[in-house]
Parts: structure tokens; C-alpha cells; sequence
């Protein structure tokens, strides 16, 4: 497992995610699906918000031997590495 933070450029090893119940429901509807197909790349699962756009977002992303080399080469750098990217 690897958790990175885009805007920070930083890897973190523990963090706490807060969901509401259709959240974590969405949550687990986007991992079964990149389970079933994991050269999806990516699953996002918004915040609940009840006026206006979306204000959060946690990107989900499935990585195995087969589909590690279509990431980007940050992304690659990341779990390969565990550690953010030089920039």
C-alpha cells in the first residue's frame, strides 16, 4: 500500500479516512470493481456534499506486474520506491 499526497508531494504511512455510510458504500463498489479489473487505473471516490461540486477525493488504484508499466513514471517511482518523486 502506498499513500501519497499530490499537492504535498509526500508519502505518508498512516493516515485516517472519515466516511459516511453511502461514502463508504461507494468506496467498496470502486475497489470490487478494480478487483474485477484492475487495468481500469483508477477508482475515485468523491465526498458526500450536499450543495455545490465535489470538495474531496480519494483516488483508488489497483497495481499489479501486468499494468505497473502503463502508470505514469511518478506513479511507477511511488511503488516502486515507497517514497514521493523528486520534482
Amino acid at each position: 500500500m502506498r499513500i501519497y499526497n499530490n499537492e504535498s508531494n509526500k508519502v505518508f504511512d498512516s493516515i485516517d479516512i472519515f466516511l459516511t455510510l453511502n461514502e463508504a458504500k461507494n468506496m467498496q463498489a470502486v475497489l470490487n470493481n478494480l478487483i474485477k479489473n484492475p487495468n481500469d487505473l483508477d477508482g475515485v471516490v468523491d465526498e458526500e456534499v450536499e450543495v455545490g461540486g465535489f470538495v474531496k477525493q480519494v483516488h483508488l488504484i489497483v497495481y499489479t506486474p501486468e499494468n505497473i508499466n502503463s502508470f505514469h513514471k511518478d506513479s511507477r517511482y511511488i511503488v516502486e520506491k515507497d517514497s514521493a518523486p523528486q520534482k
